[in-house]
Formats: structure tokens, C-alpha cells, sequence
């Protein structure tokens, strides 16, 4: 599987699974809420026709983004596939989850000033 195509089949799972656990997964640049720690073994459970891969793929583009990052809350509940409340958000995983989040605000490479070129002069 090509790159393309390993992150458009997580894209496409990812929309499966806000479409299957809209009590749980959100769609594209909406809040997100902490899952229970775990989650991909109820996710292969409930939906035993996808391979644990792909699971992992759109969980992976679901969590790795700064939206659910900075939801990642010392004390925020975690929820399981149903929206139920089965753990919370721990202080060593809030810390995580801003040292990911500074890593992400990188500043931006400044591309170089071109010198300003001059007309070109033919020979005579």
C-alpha cells in the first residue's frame, strides 16, 4: 500500500467510524473527546471486517492532530465506543499531549530573499 493510499483508506475509516460512534468520533476539525485508553480492542470487536491495520491507521489520524490534543485535559473523562465514561485523562497524559501540541507550532521555514535580478544585457 502506497502512502497516498494508506492515508486515504484512514481518512475513509475515520469517516466510518464518526458515521458507526458519533457519540464518540467527530468528523474533520470538530471537538474531540478523549477515548478510553484501549479503545482499538472494542473497535475490532464491533467491526471485525476491518483489519486491526487499518484501526490502528484511523486512530492514529484521529489522535495525532492538534484538535484532539489539546482536549487531552488532566481530568477530562474518557469514553468508550457507546459515549460511556470509563477513565479520565491522567496528568502525565496532559503533559504529554502539550509537549506533542509544542512540537506541532514549529515556526515556519522563511524562504530565502532573492536577489533582484537584473534585465540581461545582450552583447553588441
Amino acid at each position: 500500500m502506497t502512502k497516498n493510499t494508506f492515508w486515504s483508506q484512514s481518512w475513509a475509516d475515520r469517516a466510518i467510524l464518526a458515521e458507526r460512534f458519533p457519540a464518540v468520533f467527530s468528523g474533520k476539525g470538530e471537538a474531540k473527546k478523549p477515548l478510553a485508553v484501549g479503545i482499538h480492542h472494542q473497535l475490532s470487536k464491533a467491526m471485525p471486517d476491518i483489519p486491526m491495520e487499518r484501526i490502528r491507521a484511523a486512530l492514529k489520524n484521529y489522535t495525532n492532530g492538534p484538535t484532539y490534543q489539546r482536549n487531552l485535559v488532566a481530568g477530562a473523562p474518557r469514553l468508550d465506543l457507546m459515549g460511556n465514561v470509563v477513565g479520565e485523562v491522567t496528568e502525565s497524559d496532559a503533559t504529554f499531549a502539550k509537549i506533542r501540541l509544542a512540537g506541532m507550532a514549529k515556526p515556519k521555514r522563511r524562504k530565502p530573499k532573492q536577489a533582484a535580478s537584473e534585465p540581461l544585457q545582450l552583447a553588441a
